[in-house]
Parts: C-alpha cells; structure tokens; sequence
C-alpha cells in the first residue's frame, strides 16, 4: 500500500521518507494512516500535496492526520509559510507551555482559619 501511495503524487521520494517517519513513529498504525493519506491525495491539488510534504518533513511531522489538517490549512491560506503549529499532535511527546503550568495551592490552615470566626 505504501508503494500506491507514494505513486499517488510526484514527490515520491518525499512520500517515502514521510511514509518512514510514520513506520518508524507509529508502526502499529501504518495501514490506517495510508488510508487517510491515500484519501487526501485523492481530493487535493498536487501543488497542496507537495508544499504539506515539504513541511512535514522539515518541521518533523509523522502523522495521517496532521498532514491531513495541514492540507486543509494551505487549501484555505494564501500564504501558507505563516501557519504556526501548536500542538497537533499531543501525543508526540511535546506539551504546548500553558500545559505545564501549574495552579496555586491553597493552604487547608486558612480555610479552617475562616470557618472557626
């Protein structure tokens, strides 16, 4: 199936090392993110296809659905070098800042404090 894909546009080269990426980050779910890849090849201008390519790849990007959501993004934007990524993937291991900010405890000492007056 691989191979189908990769003969679906005529960046093949580029496919197959996004199709490696994904072997190697999701092995597991190789056919299914084909499947979702094959489909948005299918319903999208070559141009679109290339230029997601060539973003994944430099931005390190090894997800169906991800490239799937930035072809929706340069489909819509006249300039697509200005897309900024903020966590499309949460599972890939990196967290948007806000995430690891933590919230202010309170102390159980005033509330007894404010109970007993």
């Amino acid at each position: 199936m691989a191979i189908e894909v990769c003969a679906l546009t005529p960046a093949a080269e580029s496919m197959r090392q996004f199709i490696s990426a994904i072997r190697a980050d999701k092995p597991r779910y190789l056919r299914d993110q084909l499947i979702i890849i094959r489909d948005t090849i299918n319903n999208t201008e070559r141009q679109i296809i290339e230029k997601t390519l060539a973003f994944c790849l430099q931005q390190g990007i090894s997800s169906a659905n991800d490239f799937k959501t930035l072809v929706i993004k340069f489909e819509q934007q006249a300039e697509p070098e200005v897309i900024k990524i903020s966590g499309l993937n949460p599972l890939s291991g990196t967290y948007p800042l806000q995430a690891l900010t933590q919230p202010q405890l309170s102390r159980i000492e005033d509330y007894h404090q404010l109970l007993n007056h």
